[in-house]
């Protein structure tokens, strides 16, 4: 099935779909965050199925330092490699990006796994941090970073 996903940057002009994505995939909290960011440094890929937008990615980009503020994936989708390839064309096309901060529910072990096989350690928590916006119940937030330098470090060989 991944043969005919395509990602790409979204445009200005197609930002409108990444809050669409959101608002309907149950992400109320980043859609929250992507309405009060400073949309000059916000990059976000789409990952798209028969074009219809199945993904999506987003940080905030200044410099060499990137927050990510979602990764999200439609249900049918997950855990087939969605996530995982929106992540590599981040890097691929932010070459300039050293590290990467994100927040990640302490209860979305999902997530929380995702995030490490794909490089982050856990750097702290950031207590009641999240506040559900349907039962109001508060989660604390583990705050990861992916360092592209360890990257490379790892693959020199002597």
């Amino acid at each position: 099935m991944s043969d005919d996903i395509v990602y790409k940057e979204l445009q200005d002009h197609e930002e409108q779909l990444a809050g669409d994505f959101l608002h309907t995939n149950d992400d109320g909290f980043a859609y929250l965050a992507l309405l009060g960011m400073d949309q000059d440094h916000v990059f976000t890929l789409g990952a798209f199925h028969q074009d219809k937008i199945i993904g999506l990615f987003q940080a905030s980009c200044v410099e060499e330092d990137a927050d990510i503020i979602t990764i999200a994936v439609s249900t049918a989708y997950r855990r087939k490699g969605v996530a995982k390839e929106l992540w590599d064309k981040f890097l691929e096309l932010k070459p300039q990006i050293e590290t990467v901060i994100l927040e990640v529910s302490v209860k979305n072990i999902q997530a929380v796994l995702f995030y490490e096989k794909i490089g982050f350690t856990e750097h702290g928590l950031r207590h009641s941090y999240y506040k559900d916006l349907k039962t109001g119940e508060i989660t604390d937030a583990s705050v990861m970073v992916y360092n592209r330098l360890d990257d490379l470090v790892g693959e020199i060989v002597f």
